[in-house]
């Protein structure tokens, strides 16, 4: 088994790997994780790609995700190889995050990762998005105009990029741009002539992920997660922080149901830094 970085002309692989332990990722996934992340993996004497783990580069956060090793090679070291890898890549300084799955809670924490938070994994079936969300309007913004909902457009880029780097703590630029990209839909919030909150809505096969969704309260996150949904055909999927309980409380209205509960993990368990009362969202588990 050869340990080595791996990079765009193993793109093809990238993607049938997570998909041999049930992972839905597709090639835009992986096209947008390269742009911002370096990954790394194990092959086998044929050459063929059997492991893999990614650190993902938020500029002083750094998110290690897609930690994958086939089903028949697991357990014999090479998830605790790339892992070793991974965070050996990370620039010094950089807090070291991850979504753990039940299955590499126990190994990260072996390597000094500790919980801190937790995620609800809501899904929802095709037809959930045209339901209506119980709860009232966005509150009046910073400036007292009340926010109102627009199509995120090319000008409203870097603003978006401001404001997530405000809440999340960390320079998610490399990747934020990407999925912006890759998105099927985004949507803003302006109040004062100012972005105040903004989401996306992601393919990924049959499916539609919403977010990140960053907002001024739970009201606000509604109102763009209400349209991103309704224009989104299929299953519908959102990762939420598990205190934003109002947020959770709405959906399940709208027919979304906790199919997962993974825990949030840092090196050492150091907070993640930033305004994270108003991040309702994940971009995704591999992007936090």
């Amino acid at each position: 088994m050869r340990l080595e970085e791996l990079g765009a002309d193993d793109l093809a692989a990238l993607v049938a790997l997570p998909a041999s332990v049930g992972w839905l990722d597709s090639m835009a996934d992986w096209r947008t994780l390269l742009a911002c992340a370096r990954v790394f993996g194990h092959r086998d004497e044929t050459g063929a790609i059997v492991s893999c783990g990614a650190l993902v580069d938020h500029g002083g956060v750094g998110f290690v995700a897609k930690m994958v090793v086939r089903p028949e090679l697991q357990g014999r070291g090479l998830g605790r190889a790339v892992l070793a890898e991974v965070m050996s890549a990370a620039r010094p300084g950089t807090l070291l995050a991850l979504v753990a799955t039940a299955m590499g809670a126990p190994v990260y924490a072996r390597a000094g990762f500790v919980e801190v938070g937790r995620i609800d994994k809501l899904v929802a079936p095709d037809g959930a998005g045209q339901r209506e969300v119980a709860g009232r309007a966005p509150g009046p913004g910073s400036r007292g105009a009340s926010p109102q909902l627009e199509l995120l457009g090319a000008a409203d880029v870097e603003a978006v990029l401001a404001l997530d780097h405000e809440i999340y703590g960390a320079d998610r630029g490399r990747m934020l741009r990407a999925r912006i990209a890759q998105a099927r839909e985004g949507r803003v919030l302006r109040a004062g002539g100012r972005v105040v909150g903004f989401g996306l809505a992601t393919a990924q096969g049959a499916l539609t992920v919403l977010g990140p969704v960053l907002a001024p309260d739970a009201a606000g996150a509604t109102v763009l997660v209400a349209a991103l949904a309704a224009r989104a055909p299929g299953a519908l999927r959102i990762d939420v922080p598990a205190e934003h309980t109002e947020l959770t409380a709405r959906l399940g209205a709208r027919g979304f149901a906790r199919v997962d509960h993974p825990a949030v993990m840092t090196l050492a368990g150091v907070a993640l830094p930033g305004a994270r009362t108003r991040l309702f969202a994940l971009a995704a588990q591999a992007f936090g």
